[in-house]
């Protein structure tokens, strides 16, 4: 065999130890299980469970979008878990800190609580109503004739008052108290109520769809006023359950 004919058939075998080689690498598949997670491999081969890719993958679709709930992927059981939260509003748990912020009249966590705060009322400043009424400063009155005073009592709680009562109670100038519906004091009646007349009443909550706020008034009439003077009276509003509103009004009485 002479050197030409050795050259050709080592240039062939040659050329196919490379296209072998090329078929083989360009033929190559990941392989699931061999330890090592290939662009190629899902995310459902062992090999990729801890991949980063499928760790966010797997935790997105364990999100229930329940704040009250820690979400997490379990790589063992491969399923969702998770975990109930403590003082969270929602968990169906009425905790102690869910339950009425006094201060406010509002329940912190109406889902899991209802709604829990009581009755609580408050007064707003008076005002005149008549002509025989001089407003000097905030519930501080001259009183020249029959007239009225009038006050705004808001229940901004959550539940509805008891029946309630009020006294208007005044202290002249000797020191004497008065109260109750038409005492008289140096010739001066007075007589409050609630509305358009009512001795007791009920507010509803501040949740009722019929209003939670009532008129209160006092009224005055000059029966036998002789001379001016000074009172310090005072609006004691009440109910079964709740504590006393007292609000302070000052009046000249002047003849």
């Amino acid at each position: 065999m002479n050197s030409r004919v050795k050259w050709v058939i080592l240039m062939a075998l040659a050329l196919g130890v490379v296209v072998f080689a090329g078929c083989t690498i360009s033929n190559s598949k990941a392989i699931c299980r061999d330890g090592k997670c290939d662009a190629s491999e899902s995310c459902e081969c062992i090999d990729c469970r801890n991949d980063e890719k499928c760790k966010v993958n797997v935790i997105a679709t364990c999100d229930d979008k329940n704040e009250c709930t820690e979400d997490s992927f379990n790589e063992l059981t491969k399923q969702c878990e998770y975990k109930r939260l403590g003082s969270c509003c929602g968990n169906g748990i009425c905790e102690e800190s869910e339950r009425c912020n006094i201060e406010k009249a509002e329940t912190v966590c109406e889902e899991d609580c209802q709604l829990t705060c009581p009755a609580k009322v408050i007064i707003s400043g008076f005002e005149c109503s008549g002509s025989n009424c001089k407003e000097n400063s905030e519930n501080n009155f001259e009183i020249s004739g029959d007239d009225e005073i009038k006050a705004v009592l808001t229940n901004i709680g959550e539940r509805s008052t008891e029946k309630m009562n009020s006294d208007f109670r005044c202290i002249g100038e000797n020191a004497v108290p008065v109260s109750g519906d038409y005492k008289e004091i140096k010739g001066l009646k007075l007589r409050d109520y609630f509305g358009e007349g009512d001795e007791s009443s009920v507010i509803n909550s501040r949740i009722s769809k019929i209003g939670n706020s009532k008129d209160y008034k006092v009224k005055f009439e000059f029966s036998n006023v002789k001379f001016s003077f000074n009172l310090v009276c005072n609006a004691v509003i009440r109910d079964d359950i709740s504590a006393d509103l007292n609000s302070e009004v000052k009046l000249l009485v002047v003849k």
